[in-house]
């Protein structure tokens, strides 16, 4: 039986789909392998002099080179790396040079 149109839009959709899963899995595994952070490193930015405990980690693609990098989530810390009273929330990302804090 040969194949009707809608069999090939539908298979032509499931292949990108796949595609772009393989892609996102590719990328994923690269961030994950480049990663030197983990849930519960103290982490500072030194250009915007933000410092964090990492308490979740996520993966974004930079727009201008394609490359895959971490993104850190946590509560913002002061110097002394108590957190403060309002328990303000920062990100901090892999691209920028972070430096990992001794606590």
């Amino acid at each position: 039986m040969a194949m009707t149109k809608e069999e090939m839009f539908k298979q032509i959709a499931q292949a990108k789909v796949d595609y772009i899963g393989a892609i996102g899995q590719i990328q994923a595994r690269f961030a994950t392998d480049h990663n030197p952070y983990k849930v519960g490193d103290i982490l500072e930015d030194p250009t915007d002099n933000v410092r964090i405990k990492v308490e979740s980690m996520e993966y974004t693609v930079s727009f201008q080179t394609k490359i895959p990098y971490a993104v850190y989530n946590g509560t913002r810390l002061n110097k002394s790396n108590i957190a403060f009273k309002n328990k303000e929330k920062a990100t901090l990302y892999q691209c920028n040079n972070l430096i990992k804090i001794e606590n």
